[in-house]
């Protein structure tokens, strides 16, 4: 629990903060479906292992991010922040492009991302205002050399030190169920492309 007042915690509002989770999760799981229906099994053949590359790619980012992450309590701007604002997000939507790979429909790796960073911008831009609010010149400063979403390489040299990554934060931002669930539906795409 944080120790800051309540006026100063960032409560999400809005549509889009609201339905993001529910549209991304209602995504992960009709698109098996949809492979089940339209997938290629010409194309499973490389796109689901290298789908399934991706996710786990998109499951450790965020379970990386998610370990530095102190929820209204401090602006984190080391580990994966020192290289994206937005690891978390990032994350989603490396996840997108894995499992519409691991689909071996045609389109859906790109609509995915697609989607996915269009449905998660509006989010990114309402914490950032918050983030602004909160840190003021600390935030502007790093906001002006560590890009929104995709990464740079060369990482963001830190004004203070961040307390680093931590499993409890894992465990208290709840990234293990996420984790769980990509990888239930990994062994979904691979029973459905076997099935084929």
């Amino acid at each position: 629990m944080s120790t800051q007042p309540a006026a100063q915690r960032y409560v999400r509002r809005g549509f889009w903060p609201r339905w993001r989770v529910r549209l991304t999760t209602f995504g992960l799981l009709i698109l098996p479906f949809i492979s089940w229906l339209w997938g290629n099994s010409a194309m499973a053949q490389w796109s689901y292992p290298a789908g399934a590359i991706v996710t786990v790619m998109g499951v450790l980012l965020r379970l990386w991010a998610a370990g530095w992450l102190r929820k209204n309590q401090a602006m984190i701007i080391g580990g994966p922040y020192a290289h994206t604002r937005n690891p978390l997000y990032l994350g989603t939507g490396v996840l997108a492009l894995g499992h519409g790979l691991m689909s071996a429909v045609a389109l859906a790796p790109l609509l995915f991302t697609v989607l996915c960073f269009v449905i998660y911008y509006a989010a990114m831009r309402d914490e950032e205002t918050y983030l602004a609010q909160q840190y003021g010149n600390d935030f502007e400063t790093y906001r002006a050399q560590v890009p929104l979403w995709l990464p740079r390489l060369r990482s963001y040299a830190a004004m203070n030190e961040d307390s680093g990554f931590s499993w409890q934060q894992v465990k208290r931002n709840r990234e293990y169920e996420a984790a769980i669930i990509n990888v239930v539906l990994i062994a979904i795409y691979a029973w459905l492309h076997q099935a084929a």
